[in-house]
């Protein structure tokens, strides 16, 4: 819910917060540490153990030379514990840093129309062109990696980021999230327009869901889509994948409905899952401004998507509520969890309870994730764009408690030794369609099109639990107020991604 308050107002709402009973059912998200940032955090990359973050500081102390700070973080230990690596990046400059991909001691950074890389995990750092905006960066191979980004760039390199190529996209879209599977791989996004009005809202244009067989040289068209957030995705084998769609509830609004989608064709028809995004409820009570509720908490974006057969997670977010005055804006996110274990069918999802607004004890709850990855159905990591890190942990009693595959262990839902899936990159992969019209020839709005009358069993290598993160606007609250100030004192036209 948004609230837009002014004056003595919005002082009220300064010192209000939500206060959350009972806890959530499932609350499998703890957090386990931070990172040592006190500056907004746009994106994470997780490979295995490691995890770098990567953000920004705002430099004000010349008015009328601001600049921004690059500020990357590296974690060997799973996210307990974390390290500046920054020291040697060019700082300065309007340019902020997006995207990120690890791979072994290498570490590559979007920033600009050029990739910072490093081969020392961070202690030294070259610049190499790239004649791109990339937005999101993802390991294909041992040295071969995949750049997307604005105005539907595709960016290539099979030299370990030293030296890039570009693909051809089809679209001029930006491209803000991916998921790969070897050479076939989805990619997704879509456009932010600023409204020309006093409060220069975001509005989400058009989107696209696009694939490639080729490790990106070449992409189709999958669908396209008119005033949502399109992603994240989750591509599977054998046909299967899964989408989230964000509509926001009125444009230039962050708080959005959402919908999940599954395929069973590869993308050639999309079935509804219909699933209920209701997981809480907000209680005002007597408030100054008349409300009394009580009023649905929705989640509102996915973060995570997770497969393993016909199981099923979600990592989702929902808003519980925004104050915003003149551009100003402070908002209460949660993280929230869907659990299926029919491919979508049905759903058990977190219960936040009744949050009733608690003007002496504020919260701010989990913050805005920026990403992360599931490790297995039980296991992953996410980081608030605040730096919080967030562990994935299912307590259990039995066995039951626990995906297929897994047992319960020392209280703690563990995977079974030897059930483990098959690498992504090593699925035989069905190719989908026949290359003619793929999603319904990418009409506006065609996406609610029928269930797919598939009746083919699943692939018996059922594809593996993938990390799926992008798609999810990474600069709101803090981090887009920061911004917006800092150019609106230097007359830069300012965008806020989402």
């Amino acid at each position: 819910m948004n609230i837009n308050t002014t004056g003595l107002l919005l002082s009220l709402m300064m010192l209000t917060g939500a206060l959350a009973t009972p806890s959530s059912a499932l609350a499998e998200w703890r957090i386990v540490s931070s990172v040592p940032t006190g500056d907004p955090l746009i994106d994470v990359t997780v490979d295995g153990d490691t995890i770098v973050a990567i953000g920004l500081h705002f430099d004000m102390s010349d008015m009328f030379n601001p600049e921004l700070m690059p500020r990357a973080f590296r974690s060997t230990d799973g996210g307990d514990s974390f390290t500046p690596i920054h020291g040697n990046l060019q700082e300065g400059g309007l340019e902020p840093l997006e995207g990120v991909a690890v791979s072994g001691s290498t570490i590559l950074i979007g920033q600009g129309e050029r990739i910072l890389r490093s081969t020392d995990m961070g202690l030294e750092w070259e610049e190499h062109s790239v004649g791109a905006s990339l937005m999101n960066l993802a390991y294909i191979g041992d040295e071969e990696v995949v750049g997307i980004g604005r105005d539907g760039a595709v960016a290539i390199s099979v030299d370990d980021g030293v030296t890039w190529s570009a693909g051809d996209s089809g679209t001029t879209i930006d491209l803000r999230g991916s998921m790969w599977r070897g050479q076939r791989g989805w990619a997704w996004g879509h456009d932010i327009e600023r409204d020309a009005g006093p409060e220069g809202e975001d509005i989400v244009t058009d989107g696209v869901l696009i694939e490639t067989r080729d490790g990106g040289g070449s992409w189709e068209e999958l669908d396209s889509f008119s005033g949502v957030r399109v992603g994240p995705a989750w591509l599977g084998s054998g046909g299967l994948g899964f989408l989230g769609i964000s509509t926001p509830d009125q444009p230039g609004s962050i708080e959005s409905s959402l919908s999940v989608y599954r395929t069973d064709d590869g993308g050639e028809s999309w079935h509804d899952l219909e699933m209920s995004t209701k997981v809480g409820t907000l209680e005002f009570g007597e408030m100054p401004w008349g409300f009394t509720g009580p009023m649905d908490i929705e989640a509102d974006f996915i973060v995570l998507i997770g497969v393993e057969g016909e199981d099923v997670r979600l990592a989702a977010q929902a808003l519980v509520i925004e104050t915003s005055s003149n551009g100003d804006s402070q908002q209460d996110w949660r993280i929230v969890s869907f659990l299926s274990s029919d491919l979508g069918e049905t759903w058990v999802a977190d219960d936040l309870g009744t949050i009733e607004m608690d003007m002496m004890n504020p919260d701010l709850g989990d913050g805005f994730m920026v990403g992360g990855a599931m490790h297995d159905l039980h296991s992953g990591v996410m980081l608030s764009d605040d730096g919080r890190v967030f562990r994935l942990r299912t307590e259990c009693e039995a066995d039951a408690d626990c995906f297929e595959n897994y047992s319960c262990e020392e209280g703690e839902c563990t995977r079974i030794p030897g059930t483990e899936p098959p690498d992504p990159g090593d699925e035989p992969g069905d190719e989908p369609g026949d290359g003619e019209d793929p999603g319904g020839g990418g009409n506006d709005n065609d996406f609610a099109v029928p269930p797919s009358d598939s009746d083919d069993d699943e692939d018996e290598d059922s594809p593996s639990c993938g990390c799926v993160s992008g798609g999810v606007d990474t600069m709101p609250g803090l981090f887009a107020a920061l911004f917006l100030t800092l150019f609106f004192f230097v007359f830069v036209p300012a965008r806020r991604e989402k």
